[in-house]
This record gives structure tokens, C-alpha cells and sequence, in this order.
């Protein structure tokens, strides 16, 4: 019987995926993509191999094309001789796939962010959270005058 190796991610990690990108040249801090997003998808699909590049300051290590399995899983691999240590996602913090409803929940909350100027970063790395808001205050670190005692 055959058993499928799984794929060994970016940083070595077993099963880890790149979700993140920016487009080669622009500048550190620029919009990030998503391979969730499905505008960001289609820009991602045209662009070829070492147009996408991985979005942490100081990097910019170059991905081949984005990638599709027959299951919908999407994501960024690095291209052949790149150096890259990010891996944006954690495959290991629990819970399995994202599901299609978690994915839409994402883009209709990182949509709506935008709408009203905040950036917000999904499946952040750092935090381990599912959308991150940069800048945006922390729970119990900023009060507005006269609440919460």
C-alpha cells in the first residue's frame, strides 16, 4: 500500500502552508494579498512564478505560482533555492482545515474592515489570530473617557 508524504512547508514544518503575499517591488508594509480573498486570488493565478513575494519586513523571498489542490486548499510555496523561514500560518495550533464558512467569515470581516480604513490581516502569524487589526487597541488597553471605572 502506498502511503502520500505530506507536504513539508516553507520553514520545514510538516503541513505548513503560506497564505500571504505581496507583489514583487512594492514597497515593505504595502496591501497584503490573500489567497482566500478571491480578488487577490485572480491576481495571484496571472502572475507568474517570483511575482509574489513573502510579505514579512526584511524577506522578501520569492514564491512560485499560487497553487489549488483538488480540495480547494490554497496556497504559496517557495520558489527552488529561496531562503525563507516565515510560515504565516499554524497547522499545529489546532483545529483542522478552515472550512468554507470560516474562510467567508474572514473575507466578509477583512472586507468590512477595509470599507471603514482598518487593516486587517488574516490568519496572522504573530498572534495566532484569524483577523488581525494592526493598530487597533487591545482588549483592556485602551478605554474610552468615563468607561469601565
Amino acid at each position: 500500500m502506498r502511503t502520500r508524504r505530506r507536504l513539508v512547508g516553507p520553514c520545514g514544518a510538516q503541513g505548513a502552508s503560506k497564505q500571504l503575499a505581496r507583489l514583487r517591488g512594492d514597497p515593505p508594509g504595502s496591501r497584503t494579498l490573500w489567497v482566500y480573498d478571491e480578488q487577490d486570488w485572480a491576481v495571484m493565478r496571472a502572475l507568474p512564478s517570483g511575482a509574489l513575494v513573502c510579505p514579512e519586513p526584511g524577506c522578501g523571498s520569492p514564491f512560485t505560482v499560487a497553487r489549488q489542490n483538488q480540495h480547494g486548499t490554497r496556497w504559496l510555496a517557495d520558489r527552488p533555492g529561496s531562503d525563507c523561514a516565515h510560515t504565516l500560518t499554524r497547522p499545529g495550533a489546532g483545529g483542522g482545515p478552515m472550512s468554507a464558512q470560516h474562510r467567508w467569515m474572514q473575507e466578509r470581516l477583512r472586507r468590512m474592515c477595509a470599507a471603514l480604513g482598518q487593516e486587517a490581516i488574516p490568519e496572522h502569524h504573530a498572534t495566532n489570530a484569524d483577523l488581525y487589526l494592526p493598530g487597533a487597541p487591545r482588549p483592556g488597553s485602551a478605554r474610552a473617557p468615563g468607561c469601565c471605572g
